[in-house]
C-alpha cells in the first residue's frame, strides 16, 4: 500500500467548492435583480390603481391590463425559485456538517502528522479533533495498528493510512451538498403541509349533513 501523499493539486478537486460558491453568487445576484424587478412591477401595479405617477411608463404597460399582476408574480417566483437554494446553501455553511473528527495514531507516526495538517488546512470546515493514542489499547491495536492513521468521522471510517487533501475536500463538498438537498426538502414539505392545512381551512362544509 502505496501511503505517499500526491504533491501535485487537482485543479478539478480544488475548485469544486469555489465553483459551488460562485454558482450561489450568480442565483443569488439573478434572484435579488427578479425581486427588485418584481418589487418595481408591484408598486407600478399600485401607482396605476391609485392615479399616482412616480415614473413614466411605456405603452405598453398600460396596454398590458391585467397581465401587469400575472408579470409581477412570475418575476416574484423566479425570484424566489432563484433565492431559495442561496439561502438553504448559506445555512447549510452557518452550521457545521461534521459534528465530531476522530484520529486513531500512534507515536512516532510521521503519516499521522501529516493527516493532522492536513485536516488543519480545512479547520473552517471540521470542529477541533480528538486525538486516541491506540497503544494503550489493546483492542485498538487489533484493528487499526497497521492502518494508522485513521480518520473517523461522525463515527464513520473515512480514511485509513493517508489523508489525501483532495478527497477530504471532496468529502466536506459531498456533505455541505447532502445538508442543503435535506433542507431545500424540509422546506418544500413544510411549504407542501401548510399549502394542505391552508386548503383543509377554506373547505366549505356540506350543509347537506
Amino acid at each position: 500500500m502505496n501511503n505517499e501523499l500526491p504533491t501535485q493539486h487537482e485543479g478539478r478537486g480544488l475548485s469544486s467548492h469555489d465553483d459551488q460558491e460562485l454558482a450561489y453568487r450568480i442565483n443569488g445576484w439573478l434572484g435579488t435583480g427578479m425581486l427588485a424587478a418584481a418589487s418595481f412591477t408591484l408598486l407600478a401595479i399600485f401607482a396605476d390603481k391609485t392615479g399616482m405617477s412616480f415614473v413614466a411608463m411605456p405603452a405598453i404597460w398600460k396596454q398590458m391590463g391585467s397581465l401587469q399582476i400575472l408579470v409581477c408574480v412570475m418575476l416574484f417566483a423566479f425570484a424566489f425559485v432563484l433565492l431559495m437554494p442561496v439561502s438553504a446553501a448559506r445555512q447549510a455553511q452557518s452550521d457545521p456538517v461534521v459534528t465530531a473528527v476522530c484520529i486513531y495514531t500512534k507515536p512516532e507516526c510521521p503519516l499521522c502528522d501529516e493527516a493532522i495538517q492536513v485536516l488543519r488546512q480545512e479547520s473552517d470546515r471540521l470542529p477541533p479533533f480528538d486525538l486516541v493514542d491506540i497503544s494503550d489499547d489493546p483492542e485498538l491495536m487489533r484493528q487499526f495498528g497497521e492502518s494508522v492513521p485513521v480518520i473517523e468521522i461522525d463515527g464513520k471510517i473515512r480514511f485509513r493510512g493517508a489523508v489525501h487533501p483532495i478527497l477530504l475536500q471532496r468529502l466536506l463538498d459531498g456533505l455541505e451538498l447532502q445538508a442543503v438537498a435535506s433542507r431545500e426538502k424540509q422546506a418544500s414539505g413544510h411549504e407542501n403541509e401548510a399549502m394542505g392545512s391552508e386548503n383543509s381551512a377554506n373547505q366549505v362544509p356540506d350543509s347537506s349533513d
